[in-house]
Protein backbone atom coordinates (compact mmCIF):
# COMPACT_ATOMS: atom_id res chain seq x y z
CA UNK A 1 0.00 0.00 0.00
CA UNK A 2 1.47 3.09 -0.89
CA UNK A 3 0.12 6.70 0.51
CA UNK A 4 0.33 10.17 -0.15
CA UNK A 5 0.19 12.17 3.25
CA UNK A 6 -0.78 15.98 2.64
CA UNK A 7 -1.17 16.55 6.61
CA UNK A 8 0.66 18.12 9.23
CA UNK A 9 1.16 18.89 12.95
CA UNK A 10 -0.04 15.40 14.68
CA UNK A 11 -3.47 13.80 13.63
CA UNK A 12 -2.65 13.22 10.13
CA UNK A 13 1.12 12.32 10.34
CA UNK A 14 0.59 9.98 13.31
CA UNK A 15 -2.42 8.05 11.16
CA UNK A 16 0.44 7.34 8.38
CA UNK A 17 2.45 6.95 10.87
CA UNK A 18 0.72 3.86 12.29
CA UNK A 19 0.19 3.06 8.34
CA UNK A 20 3.96 3.12 7.88
CA UNK A 21 4.75 0.59 11.03
CA UNK A 22 1.92 -1.73 9.47
CA UNK A 23 4.14 -1.59 6.17
CA UNK A 24 2.63 0.85 4.27
CA UNK A 25 4.93 3.16 2.07
CA UNK A 26 4.04 6.79 2.82
CA UNK A 27 5.41 9.86 0.99
CA UNK A 28 4.85 13.08 2.95
CA UNK A 29 4.80 16.04 1.23
CA UNK A 30 5.64 19.36 2.73
CA UNK A 31 5.43 23.12 1.88
CA UNK A 32 8.28 24.88 0.35
CA UNK A 33 8.41 27.72 3.64
CA UNK A 34 10.24 24.90 6.51
CA UNK A 35 7.79 22.00 5.95
CA UNK A 36 4.93 20.56 8.33
CA UNK A 37 4.92 22.84 11.34
CA UNK A 38 5.40 20.32 14.03
CA UNK A 39 9.16 20.38 12.76
CA UNK A 40 9.65 23.42 14.72
CA UNK A 41 6.73 22.97 17.19
CA UNK A 42 7.47 19.77 18.27
CA UNK A 43 10.34 18.44 16.97
CA UNK A 44 10.76 15.39 19.39
CA UNK A 45 7.52 14.59 18.10
CA UNK A 46 7.65 15.07 14.68
CA UNK A 47 10.28 12.62 14.78
CA UNK A 48 8.42 10.09 16.15
CA UNK A 49 5.04 10.40 14.28
CA UNK A 50 7.03 10.98 10.66
CA UNK A 51 9.45 8.31 10.74
CA UNK A 52 9.54 5.67 8.23
CA UNK A 53 8.47 8.38 5.99
CA UNK A 54 9.58 9.36 2.38
CA UNK A 55 9.89 13.72 2.25
CA UNK A 56 9.35 15.63 -0.82
CA UNK A 57 8.77 19.42 -0.83
CA UNK A 58 6.19 20.64 -3.33
CA UNK A 59 4.31 23.79 -4.19
CA UNK A 60 1.09 22.79 -5.72
CA UNK A 61 0.90 26.07 -7.38
CA UNK A 62 3.97 25.68 -9.32
CA UNK A 63 2.88 23.26 -12.68
CA UNK A 64 6.14 21.30 -12.57
CA UNK A 65 5.37 20.40 -8.81
CA UNK A 66 2.20 19.99 -9.40
CA UNK A 67 2.64 17.60 -12.17
CA UNK A 68 4.90 15.49 -9.53
CA UNK A 69 1.98 15.66 -7.13
CA UNK A 70 -0.43 14.02 -9.60
CA UNK A 71 2.61 11.53 -10.44
CA UNK A 72 2.81 10.47 -7.13
CA UNK A 73 -1.10 10.20 -6.66
CA UNK A 74 -1.90 7.93 -9.27
CA UNK A 75 0.71 5.61 -7.87
CA UNK A 76 -0.49 5.52 -4.21
CA UNK A 77 -3.88 4.00 -2.73
CA UNK A 78 -4.35 6.17 -0.34
CA UNK A 79 -4.76 9.69 0.10
CA UNK A 80 -4.77 12.28 3.42
CA UNK A 81 -4.72 15.90 4.09
CA UNK A 82 -5.96 17.49 6.75
CA UNK A 83 -6.88 21.46 5.28
CA UNK A 84 -9.78 23.37 6.87
CA UNK A 85 -12.76 23.17 4.55
CA UNK A 86 -12.64 24.15 1.34
CA UNK A 87 -8.72 24.87 1.22
CA UNK A 88 -8.30 21.49 -1.09
CA UNK A 89 -11.01 22.06 -3.17
CA UNK A 90 -9.24 25.46 -3.98
CA UNK A 91 -5.84 23.90 -4.57
CA UNK A 92 -7.46 21.45 -6.67
CA UNK A 93 -6.63 18.35 -4.47
CA UNK A 94 -10.19 17.64 -3.05
CA UNK A 95 -12.34 14.48 -3.03
CA UNK A 96 -14.44 15.71 -6.90
CA UNK A 97 -11.26 16.65 -8.36
CA UNK A 98 -8.76 13.81 -7.74
CA UNK A 99 -11.63 10.67 -7.29
CA UNK A 100 -12.39 11.87 -11.08
CA UNK A 101 -9.16 10.81 -12.31
CA UNK A 102 -8.64 7.65 -9.73
CA UNK A 103 -11.90 6.40 -8.95
CA UNK A 104 -9.85 3.62 -7.15
CA UNK A 105 -8.56 5.98 -4.22
CA UNK A 106 -8.98 6.23 -0.84
CA UNK A 107 -9.39 9.46 0.36
CA UNK A 108 -9.14 11.02 4.17
CA UNK A 109 -9.52 14.11 4.86
CA UNK A 110 -9.47 14.86 8.84
CA UNK A 111 -10.26 18.36 10.04
CA UNK A 112 -11.52 19.62 13.68
CA UNK A 113 -15.27 19.76 12.90
CA UNK A 114 -15.93 17.79 9.51
CA UNK A 115 -16.24 19.33 6.48
CA UNK A 116 -19.88 20.85 6.80
CA UNK A 117 -21.82 22.13 9.86
CA UNK A 118 -22.19 25.39 11.78
CA UNK A 119 -18.01 25.17 13.25
CA UNK A 120 -17.34 23.70 9.66
CA UNK A 121 -14.71 26.56 9.22
CA UNK A 122 -14.33 27.45 12.97
CA UNK A 123 -10.06 27.47 13.95
CA UNK A 124 -9.55 24.54 17.03
CA UNK A 125 -6.91 22.84 18.56
CA UNK A 126 -7.59 19.51 20.60
CA UNK A 127 -8.44 21.28 23.76
CA UNK A 128 -11.26 23.08 22.08
CA UNK A 129 -12.66 19.45 20.41
CA UNK A 130 -12.14 17.73 23.53
CA UNK A 131 -14.28 20.64 25.15
CA UNK A 132 -16.86 20.70 22.54
CA UNK A 133 -17.42 16.67 22.59
CA UNK A 134 -17.58 16.35 26.45
CA UNK A 135 -14.46 14.84 27.53
CA UNK A 136 -13.12 18.47 29.95
CA UNK A 137 -16.41 18.09 31.50
CA UNK A 138 -15.57 14.61 33.08
CA UNK A 139 -13.95 14.18 36.15
CA UNK A 140 -10.91 12.01 36.48
CA UNK A 141 -10.01 12.47 39.98
CA UNK A 142 -11.87 12.23 43.00
CA UNK A 143 -12.90 15.38 44.28
CA UNK A 144 -11.69 17.25 41.81
CA UNK A 145 -12.70 19.50 39.20
CA UNK A 146 -12.17 18.12 35.48
CA UNK A 147 -8.80 19.04 33.68
CA UNK A 148 -7.27 18.50 30.27
CA UNK A 149 -5.07 15.71 29.51
CA UNK A 150 -1.23 15.80 29.19
CA UNK A 151 -1.88 13.56 26.08
CA UNK A 152 -3.37 14.82 23.14
CA UNK A 153 -6.40 12.51 23.23
CA UNK A 154 -8.54 14.60 20.71
CA UNK A 155 -5.59 14.22 17.77
CA UNK A 156 -4.77 10.85 18.53
CA UNK A 157 -8.57 9.20 18.61
CA UNK A 158 -8.87 10.45 14.98
CA UNK A 159 -5.75 9.35 14.09
CA UNK A 160 -6.51 5.70 15.24
CA UNK A 161 -10.13 6.59 13.74
CA UNK A 162 -7.96 7.50 10.72
CA UNK A 163 -6.99 4.32 10.05
CA UNK A 164 -9.72 1.94 11.16
CA UNK A 165 -11.70 4.02 8.15
CA UNK A 166 -8.75 3.78 6.16
CA UNK A 167 -8.58 -0.16 6.13
CA UNK A 168 -11.89 -0.52 6.31
CA UNK A 169 -12.58 1.44 3.12
CA UNK A 170 -9.63 -0.69 1.39
CA UNK A 171 -11.00 -4.32 2.32
CA UNK A 172 -14.74 -2.78 0.74
CA UNK A 173 -12.44 -1.30 -2.45
CA UNK A 174 -10.78 -4.89 -2.96
CA UNK A 175 -14.43 -5.96 -3.09
CA UNK A 176 -16.12 -3.13 -5.01
CA UNK A 177 -13.17 -1.89 -6.78
CA UNK A 178 -14.19 1.69 -6.31
CA UNK A 179 -12.65 4.49 -4.18
CA UNK A 180 -14.02 6.25 -0.65
CA UNK A 181 -13.85 9.52 0.69
CA UNK A 182 -13.54 9.80 3.97
CA UNK A 183 -14.95 12.77 6.14
CA UNK A 184 -13.56 12.85 10.07
CA UNK A 185 -13.60 15.24 12.28
CA UNK A 186 -11.50 14.95 15.45
CA UNK A 187 -14.36 16.72 17.81
CA UNK A 188 -16.66 13.64 16.54
CA UNK A 189 -13.61 11.26 17.33
CA UNK A 190 -13.62 12.49 21.00
CA UNK A 191 -17.37 12.18 21.37
CA UNK A 192 -17.72 8.61 20.39
CA UNK A 193 -15.24 8.09 23.15
CA UNK A 194 -16.82 10.19 25.37
CA UNK A 195 -20.53 8.74 24.62
CA UNK A 196 -19.12 5.73 27.23
CA UNK A 197 -20.18 8.46 29.99
CA UNK A 198 -23.89 8.28 28.83
CA UNK A 199 -24.79 5.77 31.23
CA UNK A 200 -24.09 8.24 34.02
CA UNK A 201 -26.63 10.12 33.52
CA UNK A 202 -28.96 10.66 36.75
CA UNK A 203 -32.61 10.56 36.90
CA UNK A 204 -32.64 14.40 36.22
CA UNK A 205 -30.49 13.49 33.01
CA UNK A 206 -27.36 15.43 33.97
CA UNK A 207 -23.97 13.26 34.38
CA UNK A 208 -23.77 12.43 38.50
CA UNK A 209 -20.43 14.99 39.18
CA UNK A 210 -18.45 11.84 40.34
CA UNK A 211 -20.47 9.13 39.74
CA UNK A 212 -18.29 7.27 37.37
CA UNK A 213 -15.26 7.29 39.70
CA UNK A 214 -14.06 5.58 42.83
CA UNK A 215 -12.37 6.62 45.54
CA UNK A 216 -9.91 3.77 45.57
CA UNK A 217 -9.43 4.05 42.17
CA UNK A 218 -7.21 7.47 42.12
CA UNK A 219 -3.58 8.57 42.76
CA UNK A 220 -1.95 8.94 46.09
CA UNK A 221 1.04 10.38 47.50
CA UNK A 222 3.69 8.24 49.63
CA UNK A 223 5.90 9.62 52.65
CA UNK A 224 8.64 10.03 49.97
CA UNK A 225 7.07 11.83 47.50
CA UNK A 226 6.24 9.09 44.99
CA UNK A 227 2.70 8.86 43.52
CA UNK A 228 0.83 5.63 43.66
CA UNK A 229 -1.79 4.76 41.37
CA UNK A 230 -4.45 2.42 43.02
CA UNK A 231 -7.10 0.46 41.36
CA UNK A 232 -9.03 -0.58 44.15
CA UNK A 233 -12.86 -0.92 42.91
CA UNK A 234 -13.84 -4.60 43.61
CA UNK A 235 -14.84 -5.90 47.18
CA UNK A 236 -11.64 -8.38 46.98
CA UNK A 237 -9.83 -5.41 46.46
CA UNK A 238 -10.66 -3.21 49.31
CA UNK A 239 -10.80 -6.69 51.58
CA UNK A 240 -7.16 -7.00 50.54
CA UNK A 241 -5.56 -3.48 50.78
CA UNK A 242 -7.47 -3.28 54.23
CA UNK A 243 -5.42 -5.61 55.54
CA UNK A 244 -2.10 -4.57 54.19
CA UNK A 245 -2.52 -1.05 55.55
CA UNK A 246 -3.80 -2.42 58.98
CA UNK A 247 -7.04 -0.58 59.10
CA UNK A 248 -10.05 -3.13 58.62
CA UNK A 249 -12.78 -0.97 58.06
CA UNK A 250 -11.82 0.31 55.39
CA UNK A 251 -13.47 -2.49 53.38
CA UNK A 252 -16.52 -1.75 55.44
CA UNK A 253 -16.67 2.15 54.58
CA UNK A 254 -16.22 0.46 50.78
CA UNK A 255 -19.81 -1.40 51.70
CA UNK A 256 -21.13 1.38 52.86
CA UNK A 257 -20.01 3.43 49.42
CA UNK A 258 -21.66 0.85 47.09
CA UNK A 259 -24.89 0.72 48.44
CA UNK A 260 -24.95 5.11 49.43
CA UNK A 261 -27.73 6.51 47.86
CA UNK A 262 -26.38 9.21 45.35
CA UNK A 263 -27.31 12.26 48.18
CA UNK A 264 -24.69 11.06 50.56
CA UNK A 265 -22.94 8.78 47.95
CA UNK A 266 -20.03 11.98 47.83
CA UNK A 267 -19.83 12.50 51.00
CA UNK A 268 -19.09 9.09 51.84
CA UNK A 269 -16.35 8.60 49.37
CA UNK A 270 -14.57 11.85 50.43
CA UNK A 271 -14.20 10.10 54.16
CA UNK A 272 -12.83 6.63 52.26
CA UNK A 273 -10.74 8.34 50.26
CA UNK A 274 -9.52 10.61 53.06
CA UNK A 275 -8.47 7.56 55.39
CA UNK A 276 -6.77 5.51 52.34
CA UNK A 277 -4.65 8.80 51.42
CA UNK A 278 -3.23 9.00 55.03
CA UNK A 279 -2.70 5.27 55.14
CA UNK A 280 -0.70 5.27 51.85
CA UNK A 281 1.25 8.84 52.85
CA UNK A 282 2.81 7.10 55.59
CA UNK A 283 5.11 5.01 54.03
CA UNK A 284 7.55 5.28 51.26
CA UNK A 285 6.88 4.02 48.11
CA UNK A 286 9.54 1.08 48.02
CA UNK A 287 7.50 -0.06 51.00
CA UNK A 288 4.08 0.05 49.07
CA UNK A 289 5.76 -1.66 46.11
CA UNK A 290 6.48 -4.78 48.25
CA UNK A 291 3.63 -4.70 50.16
CA UNK A 292 0.44 -3.96 47.55
CA UNK A 293 2.39 -6.75 45.21
CA UNK A 294 2.25 -9.00 47.89
CA UNK A 295 -1.46 -8.73 48.82
CA UNK A 296 -2.11 -8.34 44.72
CA UNK A 297 -3.82 -4.89 44.64
CA UNK A 298 -3.76 -3.42 41.43
CA UNK A 299 -1.20 -0.24 41.74
CA UNK A 300 1.29 1.41 39.90
CA UNK A 301 4.18 3.98 40.22
CA UNK A 302 3.28 6.73 38.66
CA UNK A 303 6.55 7.15 35.49
CA UNK A 304 7.04 9.92 33.48
CA UNK A 305 7.40 9.56 29.80
CA UNK A 306 11.22 8.53 29.75
CA UNK A 307 10.64 6.18 33.14
CA UNK A 308 7.98 4.46 30.83
CA UNK A 309 10.83 3.70 28.00
CA UNK A 310 13.01 2.18 30.84
CA UNK A 311 9.95 0.21 32.79
CA UNK A 312 10.94 -3.77 33.00
CA UNK A 313 7.24 -4.81 31.23
CA UNK A 314 7.91 -2.78 28.58
CA UNK A 315 11.10 -3.67 27.38
CA UNK A 316 10.57 -7.81 28.40
CA UNK A 317 7.62 -7.22 25.84
CA UNK A 318 9.81 -5.59 22.79
CA UNK A 319 8.11 -2.60 22.98
CA UNK A 320 10.90 -0.23 23.53
CA UNK A 321 12.84 0.37 19.71
CA UNK A 322 15.78 2.76 19.29
CA UNK A 323 15.60 4.33 15.72
CA UNK A 324 19.01 7.04 14.70
CA UNK A 325 17.50 10.30 14.77
CA UNK A 326 20.37 11.32 16.51
CA UNK A 327 23.86 10.18 18.33
CA UNK A 328 22.58 7.68 20.21
CA UNK A 329 19.49 7.09 19.02
CA UNK A 330 15.80 7.97 20.13
CA UNK A 331 14.27 5.64 21.82
CA UNK A 332 10.40 4.91 20.81
CA UNK A 333 7.49 2.92 21.45
CA UNK A 334 6.61 -0.43 18.86
CA UNK A 335 3.30 -0.51 17.55
CA UNK A 336 1.14 -2.50 20.14
CA UNK A 337 0.26 -6.25 18.68
CA UNK A 338 2.22 -9.60 19.03
CA UNK A 339 2.05 -9.88 15.56
CA UNK A 340 4.41 -7.12 15.00
CA UNK A 341 7.91 -5.99 15.90
CA UNK A 342 9.94 -3.37 14.83
CA UNK A 343 9.73 -0.02 13.97
CA UNK A 344 9.57 1.76 10.43
CA UNK A 345 13.02 3.89 10.89
CA UNK A 346 13.86 7.43 11.38
CA UNK A 347 11.91 10.40 10.23
CA UNK A 348 12.78 12.22 7.20
CA UNK A 349 14.98 15.39 6.91
CA UNK A 350 13.23 18.02 4.89
CA UNK A 351 12.75 17.16 1.39
CA UNK A 352 15.26 14.41 1.89
CA UNK A 353 13.68 11.83 -0.90
CA UNK A 354 12.69 14.50 -3.63
CA UNK A 355 15.29 14.19 -6.02
CA UNK A 356 14.31 10.17 -5.85
CA UNK A 357 10.95 10.54 -5.57
CA UNK A 358 11.21 12.74 -9.03
CA UNK A 359 13.65 10.34 -10.45
CA UNK A 360 11.05 7.54 -9.99
CA UNK A 361 8.17 9.90 -11.72
CA UNK A 362 10.42 10.19 -14.57
CA UNK A 363 10.99 6.36 -14.81
CA UNK A 364 7.40 6.17 -14.88
CA UNK A 365 6.50 8.06 -17.53
CA UNK A 366 9.51 6.61 -19.29
CA UNK A 367 8.34 3.09 -18.81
Amino acid sequence: MRVLDLSWLLPGPFCTNILAELGAEVVKVERPEGGDHLRTLMPGASAIVNRGKRSIVLDLKRVEDRETFDALLAASDVFVESFRPGVAQRLGCDWATLSARHDRLIYLSLSGYGQDGPLAQHPGHDINYLALAGAMGIPGHWGEEPRRSGLPVGDLAAALYGVINILAALRARDAGGRGTFIDLAIAESVLHWSQIRIADLDRSGAVARWGHLQPGSDVFATADGARIALGVVEGKFWRAIAEAVGDPALARRAEDFEHARWETREAVGDALRTSLGAAISAHACAHWERVLAAADVPFSVIADPAGAMEAPQFIARGMVATIPERPGGVRVAALPGRRYRGVAGRAPALDEHGAALRAEVRERRRA
